[in-house]
């Protein structure tokens, strides 16, 4: 077996989400294959806390010691972080089998590299599009169409989105010349392929392939143990129904939207109102803003704040709960969902993503993205029939197995380097 020379570049680790989850499972999987030594990975920075994280065998490379600070569109817009990709581009050097890149702007490092410094080369350059990035491509994914999108946020937000339009576009040029350049692109759904058609080019979009995310089902599985600790540790009772939401408190995840559909929930329920509950795990910038939304709503009783969960607990908190909620429009594929769905909880999200997600109707609650109504008939209906909402938990992990098992992702992608090799 021929021992590849393989290059992974991601912007910067600084939490462990989704995107992250999968790079270190490409990355454990790249080195068990073709041995230590076999996988270099590049990036901006890698904070401490996400060492542990990390694959034995894996040589990390990355350009500073610390985060960069914050600009006003955020780490990935930062032009510190765009240089850095120049950086990397000069450290890539020698010969390899294959060169992957996560999203923007981590292909810039490899258009350095190949095109404009010539450090390296490659058989093969792949773009891994985890979805069109929606920051530097806001005037086109939200365009007219999509207006409800804008209105929604604040004054300074829509300003915000305005300049942002002005000031990305030579980013955005140079980002669709680089993404002609791959030889592949992996998407991870077939709306987002078609997401990339729109964007950059048919010719794009006809290099591209779909291998759809993972969950680790035999981690994530129906269970009972520590779910009685955790229910104590939250302040539920053992008769509570809980509704739950586990993502990043960000705008663009629209958990005030989920507020609002929980509202109306609670107005419908005669008998029982207060045994329902919602809990919002996760962190970030607008959990205090989200916190004053429940109070304004009268719904801040009825609302747990639980924070940071950590991985110890995940499979108890997904047992716990008596259906999951999701409400982002951005995330093709929601790790979140379907290691929920792995541990048999109906799961309730955006038709415009979960349609490939769900099958068929009777693996979750697939809703209109923008009615809130909606959302709250599906959360009724799981609240008002407890065997058909375990029916439905029942086939969302069939369907897991069926579809979005580690087995399957790493083989696609393993098979894709080999080629290259």
């Amino acid at each position: 077996m021929k021992k590849l020379r393989i290059a992974v570049i991601h912007p910067f680790f600084d939490v462990y989400g989704g995107a992250e989850k999968i790079v270190f499972s490409l990355l454990e999987a790249v080195v068990k294959k073709y041995g230590s030594g076999s996988c270099e990975l590049y990036t901006s920075w890698f904070v401490d806390a996400l060492k542990h994280y990390l694959p034995s065998g894996v040589v990390l490379k990355t350009v500073r010691d610390q985060p960069l600070q914050s600009v006003v569109f955020g780490q990935k817009f930062n032009p510190a972080l765009v240089r850095d990709m120049n950086q990397i581009g000069k450290q890539l050097s020698g010969h390899y089998d294959v060169i992957l890149a996560t999203h923007w702007p981590s292909s810039l490092a490899v258009d350095a590299s190949l095109v404009r410094f010539k450090t390296a080369t490659a058989n093969k350059t792949i773009s891994y599009c985890f979805e069109v990035d929606n920051g530097l491509y806001h005037q086109e994914i939200y365009g007219k169409e999509n207006s409800h999108v804008l209105e929604g946020k604040s004054f300074l937000g829509r300003l915000k989105a305005r300049i942002a339009f002005k000031c990305f576009i030579p980013w955005k040029n140079q980002d669709k010349e680089v993404m002609g350049g791959f030889t592949h692109v992996v998407s991870i759904s077939e709306h987002n392929k078609q997401d990339i058609g729109f964007i950059y080019s048919e010719a794009v979009k006809n290099k591209t392939v779909v291998i759809p995310t993972f969950v680790d089902a035999e981690f994530f599985h129906p269970s009972s143990r520590g779910v009685a600790e955790l229910r104590k540790k939250y302040g539920l009772s053992s008769s509570d129904k809980v509704i739950l939401s586990l993502c990043r408190l960000g705008q663009s995840k629209r958990v005030d939207f989920i507020f609002r559909s929980f509202k109306i929930l609670l107005g419908r329920i005669t008998t029982g109102k207060e045994q329902i509950k919602l809990v919002i795990a996760g962190t970030g910038p607008d959990r205090e803003k989200l916190e004053h939304l429940a109070v304004v709503l009268g719904i801040s009783d009825a609302v747990r704040f639980v924070g940071f969960i950590p991985d110890q607990d995940l499979v108890a908190l997904y047992n716990l709960c008596t259906a999951f909620i999701y409400a982002g429009l951005e995330a093709n594929y929601v790790l979140t969902a379907l290691e929920a769905m792995a541990c048999e909880k109906p799961v309730i999200g955006p038709g415009s993503r979960f349609n490939e997600v769900f099958s068929h109707p009777s693996q979750g609650y697939s809703c209109d993205a923008h009615a809130e109504q909606a959302y709250a008939d599906a959360l009724q209906a799981i609240l008002a029939d407890p065997l058909h909402a375990a029916r439905v938990g029942k086939e969302a992990r069939k369907r897991v197995l069926e579809g979005f098992t580690q087995t399957v992702f790493i083989k696609r992608f393993v098979d894709l380097f080999e080629e290259a090799g």
